[in-house]
């Protein structure tokens, strides 16, 4: 048995494409846990009907105060429920082929007991949305399939994972309520405590559609340096330091020297050229932008 866990939030008419897609897999000895995260749209009353005709079981839960809490808690609404051996962590707007569950599946059995399979996603309009194509290049996505990949990398969306990993550190931190951070954070306790490989998954392949801008995505990113990623170091002092953050916590003249190359003038200009660049050029400059967006935050993490 395998629980599938699907986070929602005002996102009914792609919550049923996911869910129908999960209708295909190859294999079919899983169970879905829908955990509704407050939502405001025609979930709460068609989502019941929809359960209703699936070809398995899906069960749908919400906070006890319908009101929106973030992804955190809401993926831990299926915590105390899980009973398979693996949880498959999805997110509503995503659509696997039908042989993603098994590509997981067979990796975890090749690998063994202590592995986490991290799966494909693809945006179906990376050629229309500058983030998609960049992000489709990031993280994970640098390496092939089979790889090894840092535990940083890890991301949930997409992922098989032995249930044990998820319930033994309970769940997500409930504390990281914004955007950004919770995966990360999971996926470092994991770490910690198991050691275990994460692998590179291609075969296991979900599509879905980047509607998030450029100007968006640095909003939240911004937003991330400012509240989750201070939180994480906080609670984790032993954790190496990513996105560069040991240049802005290091020695003052590295210090001064990324305050300079990060001032607000740098990104302004380049926000306005990225779009009519070669892309092998606009992913350095994007890079940049992401640094520059949460260090950003982290500089105003105390004026909140």
């Amino acid at each position: 048995m395998v629980d599938v866990i699907i986070p929602t939030y005002n996102n009914y008419d792609e919550l049923s494409k996911c869910l129908h897609a999960l209708c295909n897999q190859t294999v079919r000895y899983f169970q879905v846990w829908i955990a509704v995260d407050g939502s405001r749209d025609n979930t709460t009353t068609d989502l019941p009907n929809l359960v209703k005709n699936l070809p398995f079981r899906a069960h749908i839960l919400e906070h006890e105060d319908k009101k929106n809490h973030g992804r955190s808690a809401t993926r831990n609404l299926a915590l105390t429920h899980i009973e398979g051996e693996y949880v498959w962590f999805l997110d509503s707007d995503m659509h696997p082929t039908p042989y993603c569950l098994q590509a997981h599946l067979n990796l975890l059995e090749t690998l063994g007991k202590n592995a986490i399979s991290v799966g494909a996603i693809q945006y179906t309009n990376v050629c229309q949305n500058i983030w998609a194509r960049y992000v489709s290049t990031r993280g994970h996505a640098k390496y092939t399939h089979g790889a090894f990949i840092p535990w940083n990398y890890f991301i949930t969306a997409n992922s098989l994972l032995p249930s044990c990993f998820f319930t033994s550190v309970n769940g997500f931190d409930e504390k990281i309520s914004k955007y950004g951070g919770e995966d990360m954070e999971l996926s470092y306790r994991i770490h910690k405590k198991f050691n275990p490989l994460f692998c590179k998954n291609d075969l296991a392949v979900c599509h879905t559609q980047q509607d998030k801008t450029l100007s968006k995505a640095l909003e939240e990113l911004t937003e991330y340096g400012t509240y989750g990623l201070p939180y994480i170091f906080n609670k984790h002092p032993d954790m190496p330091k990513v996105y560069y953050m040991d240049k802005i916590t290091g020695k003052a003249s590295t210090k001064m020297l990324y305050y300079f190359l990060t001032h607000p003038i740098w990104t302004f200009f380049i926000k306005k050229v990225v779009r009519f660049l070669p892309f092998r050029i606009s992913k350095f400059l994007i890079n940049y932008l992401v640094i520059s967006a949460i260090f950003k935050g982290y500089k105003n993490r105390n004026r909140k």
